[in-house]
């Protein structure tokens, strides 16, 4: 289960939902539940909260997934090395950030090629 996913509908304010499982890229439609505004109250359209509703998937531009929001999968820890492994329907996928010194680096690097140019 996904808690809390963000999803912006074009032309819509976003909705935060729950979601059974991670979207496969061949998928028409998401399948979420408990569908609310970004300040946690029911939209007027929504009759039962608890009921599970499909969202054609042409009309979503966007699916946010925040940090801690996906379930770790069986066996595996919520964390590695301090950041949060993001689990799919079928694989398992860590996204690990280079440390700040790294990213400095880079920077100075871009910097430096701009003022050559």
């Amino acid at each position: 289960m996904i808690y809390g996913a963000v999803v912006r509908i074009a032309g819509k304010l976003p909705l935060l939902v729950d979601l059974r499982e991670m979207p496969a890229p061949t998928d028409l439609a998401v399948l979420c539940t408990n569908v609310r505004t970004r300040d946690g109250k029911q939209p007027q359209y929504i009759e039962d909260p608890q009921a599970w509703f499909l969202i054609p998937i042409h009309e979503i531009t966007l699916i946010e997934f925040p940090a801690g929001s996906m379930e770790p999968a069986a066996g595996m820890p919520a964390e590695r090395n301090g950041h949060a492994a993001s689990v799919g329907a079928n694989d398992v996928m860590v996204v690990e950030q280079p440390p700040d010194s790294e990213l400095l680096e880079s920077d100075e690097d871009l910097l430096a090629r701009i003022r050559q140019l």
